[in-house]
């Protein structure tokens, strides 16, 4: 990755871009799959170390790159010890002083994600509930607002204040009476199957997608990659793998993210 890339997806974490950049930077995540696992990645390492490990550092000494050496003996180990080569040879190529993570950083995830692979020491805490919500993380939910539209801004601002203070009881009961007077809005159908899901009424969240893939509307394909999300919530994997392996064969709205979502599962 270089530094300027780097950069973008640091502040992109970190919620300093503006909203025209941040637009575009979605944009690219839902469209290139190889930039989409890096901003993964990069985000994985943001929610592991704190601040200060993502400042500038020179002590090749640290602690922790002589820990991994002692490892290193052990030649199950031999991957680890290239990856920690390879982000070292990283870092050197480019040490101008700036706000970016020391190489040992990356080592310390090289290392973190290889044990857990080969080794097992800790459990995964990886359930289906848990990447539904770190995916539903990831996805830029549709705009409210259409030019147009027959519903009122006070019913908008109502229905996207308890969306978004999470009281998704209230949420849904304005989105269903929005979908009553204006069913030629998609973003209307996410954001009330999202409500369902959020309560635990998975029946009423698929009917809701059903209902919208079923439809005429551009934003109809949408609902394959809610509707599979929705699956992983009610833990029915099974048929949210199906779901993502259509999306991905038709390259349907966020098959990016539908590619690593199957690997995960698998």
């Amino acid at each position: 990755m270089n530094l300027e890339e780097d950069y973008l997806i640091e502040r992109f974490l970190k919620g300093e871009l503006s909203p025209e950049e941040e637009e575009a930077f979605r944009a690219r995540m839902a469209s290139d799959s190889v930039f989409l696992e890096k901003v993964t990645l990069e985000r994985q390492l943001f929610d592991t170390f704190n601040e200060e490990d993502w400042s500038f550092a020179e002590n090749d000494e640290a602690a922790e790159v002589k820990e991994y050496a002692d490892l290193f003996g052990h030649d199950s180990s031999k991957a680890v010890s290239e990856a920690i080569a390879s982000s070292q040879s990283m870092y050197k190529a480019g040490q101008e002083k700036r706000h970016i993570r020391p190489w040992y950083v990356y080592a310390s995830a090289a290392l973190l994600l290889i044990l857990l692979s080969f080794y097992f020491l800790f459990p995964r805490d990886t359930t289906p509930a848990l990447l539904y919500t770190s995916y539903l993380e990831q996805t830029e939910l549709p705009s409210l607002i259409r030019r147009g539209d027959t519903v009122t801004d006070t019913e908008l601002a109502k229905g996207q204040a308890y969306f978004e203070n999470q009281q998704f009881e209230e949420a849904a009961r304005v989105f269903s009476g929005l979908l009553q007077k204006d069913d030629d809005n998609g973003a209307f159908y996410i954001y009330l199957a999202i409500s369902h899901a959020e309560l635990s009424a998975s029946d009423q969240a698929l009917n809701v997608l059903n209902q919208l893939i079923q439809s005429d509307l551009l934003d109809s394909e949408k609902g394959y990659w809610y509707k599979s999300l929705v699956y992983l919530k009610s833990d029915q994997v099974e048929e949210s793998q199906r779901l993502l392996e259509r999306i991905i064969e038709h390259r349907y709205y966020n098959y990016g993210l539908a590619q690593m979502l199957a690997k995960e599962l698998e």
